[in-house]
């Protein structure tokens, strides 16, 4: 299985009020037709809770996110989800109280790399709750990660099986004139399933560098 990724910069586009979620539909249309095309044209429609979807097909599927002036659509023939952020200070272990489990609380405070590990917990849970079509406002009933074994739970308190989907998530470094950037990016697709692949392409200004480094798999890929 095979799972198409864009990243694109924003700070070009002037209607900025809309752009977050039009520019993830105009860039999924243009990915439909470049690497799908062997699926018809689908109009593009949104939940209730403001996901765009393809409509009238269970065969395509897409997800969009976007931090600070950067985006990222994903896309495949599987259900799929995406968050990305971008690495900058933050209240971690507050906003961790809200967000996470006692588990990933701890996780943190014993973590060497605070910032890196707090931002893979929440685009996990932030890809999960746009699998399921969720809301933010229930992040702390989303899946449960324990970074220190590799495991993931659908819920502590209710449910206490493996979670069925499969998560990658990357650290993506993004060197230019002007600064260098690191983002964390999670993806979640509905199969449980590590054998797959990414093609990544970035549209970008000239003189920039992206590096992008696999850090977290679940399920564990097997030795």
């Amino acid at each position: 299985m095979k799972v198409y990724i864009e990243i694109a910069d924003l700070s070009s586009f002037s209607n900025f009020a809309v752009l977050p979620y039009s520019r993830i539909e105009e860039t999924a249309i243009e990915m439909q037709k470049r690497y799908f095309n062997n699926h018809p044209a689908y109009t593009i429609l949104r939940t209730q809770n403001g996901k765009p979807y393809f409509a009238h097909t269970d065969t395509l599927f897409f997800s969009g996110s976007h931090t600070k002036k950067y985006c990222i659509t994903v896309m495949a023939e599987k259900d799929i989800a995406v968050d990305i952020e971008q690495c900058r200070p933050k209240r971690f272990r507050s906003i961790a109280e809200y967000a996470f489990t006692a588990t990933e609380q701890k996780q943190l405070v014993q973590s060497t790399a605070i910032e890196k590990d707090f931002f893979l917990l929440w685009t996990i849970k932030e890809a999960d709750i746009k699998l399921h079509g969720g809301s933010v406002f229930s992040i702390k009933d989303a899946v449960h990660i324990n970074l220190a074994e590799g495991t993931a739970i659908k819920d502590t308190t209710t449910d206490n099986t493996a979670y069925p989907h499969s998560i990658f998530s990357f650290y993506l470094t993004k060197v230019s004139e002007e600064q260098t950037a690191h983002f964390v990016v999670s993806i979640i697709i509905a199969v449980q399933d590590t054998n797959i692949e990414f093609e990544w392409h970035e549209s970008a200004a000239q003189h920039s560098l992206m590096s992008v480094e696999q850090f977290f798999v679940y399920p564990a890929r097997k030795a």
